[in-house]
């Protein structure tokens, strides 16, 4: 008896009429259109498993948008054989929430946009393999709802791989707004390479608007948090957006080289990260342990970084206006303004350095007082409440529109002047960002004629 069933799969096909009853103009179309699409439409399918042997079976089966549910499985008794996912192949994978699969690995051939909900899998001794693996270039991972992924060990052997494996030469972009728990008890990365191995090409760009879209990420033994396996170099990696976390242990960095391994390269554009590198000569950025310094390229977003061994081990090519570091003692120095060491991370030891970097940046602004009614010919201050961190300018620059009155304008400071004569029955008053002219705040004002 076959493991899975296909649902809600619906063929499009043409139907044979009756020759009789076609028209030519019937033929020419149905030729025209069979030309156009090239084969019949299908529908996605849902392929519902319940015996791990037919996995396989139906990835070699599916087609793009299909969904591979494994929600009726337990967790096999023994390791599985790595299951395949053919390259240009775009599917969801749905676990069983709340139960982890033991002993189970998939490897994307290349070209893959994989979708995972709720999915829990832990590899066991699978020598040289990730728990999940991208291999070759243009592959995304999307995350939905609940999920954890962990490459775990019973002895210490040669060849582990990481939890999400993309080494030297393979790309990777994590997306989606759910959230990713990861655990590597081995010597691999949390994601990027194996034992010995560089990372490859890695961007983050979840989405946390609505409270999810977290990382996070613990590495043991030497390999990083996101980077490189012990021994490998960190590779290339972008974070765009999303709430990161990351820890790491025993001489690693928590993003960029594993023990002895290069730092690579660090963009960060956007996002939350914070990097607990606490333990065993452990390295908050870049390079690994006697590992050569990396680069780091910051335009955005807010990072906190501590290491026992070296807080950042990289050569900084770029950052926003505001760099701070905290050391253990308290001391506090801020190029721009002084700051405290409000909301930190972790407490780190007497010999741990905290830093944390933030882009200079206009959150938003709020025009009080809001919507009120003036007469004409009367006059009224307005104040623009400027959100922002980093230490970005709350300069603001003020504009009216909707009067008909040359004698109606407001000023730099936002005193607004009604005209005698002005006849327009609203105005608007913006004030708009100067050091981020996308970012502004409006207010309405009624207008009525003078003494009414």
């Amino acid at each position: 008896m076959t493991g899975f069933h296909k649902t809600d799969e619906r063929t499009l096909q043409s139907r044979r009429l009756p020759a009789a009853l076609l028209s030519i103009a019937l033929i020419v179309g149905l030729a025209m259109l069979l030309a156009s699409c090239g084969q019949a439409t299908r529908l996605p399918v849902t392929y519902n498993i319940t015996d791990w042997s037919d996995v396989q079976t139906a990835l070699n089966d599916a087609r793009n948008g299909d969904t591979i549910d494994l929600s009726a499985l337990w967790s096999p008794s023994v390791q599985q054989p790595t299951f395949k996912i053919p390259s240009g192949l775009s599917l969801t994978i749905i676990g069983h929430s709340k139960v982890n699969f033991l002993g189970v690995a998939f490897n994307c051939a290349g070209s893959n946009t994989l979708t995972i909900r709720n999915l829990e899998m832990t590899t066991t001794n699978n020598q040289n393999a990730a728990t999940l693996a991208f291999s070759g270039k243009n592959n995304t991972l999307i995350l939905v709802g609940e999920n954890e992924l962990q490459n775990s060990k019973a002895s210490l052997l040669d060849g582990f791989g990481s939890a999400i494996g993309v080494a030297r030469g393979a790309e990777l972009v994590i997306q989606g707004a759910g959230n990713l728990n990861i655990r590597v008890d081995n010597c691999g990365a949390g994601i990027g390479g194996g034992l010995h191995n560089d990372g490859g090409s890695m961007t983050i760009e979840t989405d946390n608007s609505g409270g999810a879209g977290q990382l996070v990420v613990a590495a043991y033994n030497g390999g990083a948090g996101i980077g490189g396996g012990l021994g490998g170099a960190g590779g290339d990696i972008t974070i765009n957006s999303g709430t990161l976390i990351i820890k790491t242990f025993n001489d690693a960095a928590g993003i960029g080289g594993g023990a002895g391994g290069a730092g690579g390269n660090l963009i960060m554009n956007g996002g939350n990260l914070t990097v607990q590198a606490n333990q065993g000569n452990s390295i908050g950025l870049g390079g690994g342990l006697a590992g050569a310094a990396g680069t780091l390229t910051m335009t955005g977003g807010v990072l906190m970084v501590g290491g026992n061994s070296q807080a950042i081990n990289t050569s900084i090519a770029g950052l926003p206006n505001t760099y701070i570091w905290w050391a253990s003692a308290g001391q506090s120095l801020d190029w721009n303004a002084a700051k405290n060491s409000v909301n930190q991370p972790f407490n780190p030891s007497a010999s741990d350095l905290l830093i944390r970097i933030e882009a200079a940046t206009v959150l938003g602004i709020a025009v009080t007082p809001a919507a009120l009614n003036l007469n004409s010919g009367s006059t009224q201050a307005f104040t623009a409440n400027v959100s922002t961190m980093g230490g970005a300018s709350t300069d603001v620059s003020w504009s009216l529109a909707g009067n008909n009155s040359a004698q109606t304008v407001v000023d730099a400071s936002g005193l607004l002047t009604v005209g005698a004569d002005e006849t327009a029955n609203s105005l608007t008053i913006t004030a708009t960002s100067q050091a981020d002219p996308g970012i502004s705040g409006s207010v309405t004002v009624t207008v009525h004629p003078a003494g009414s």
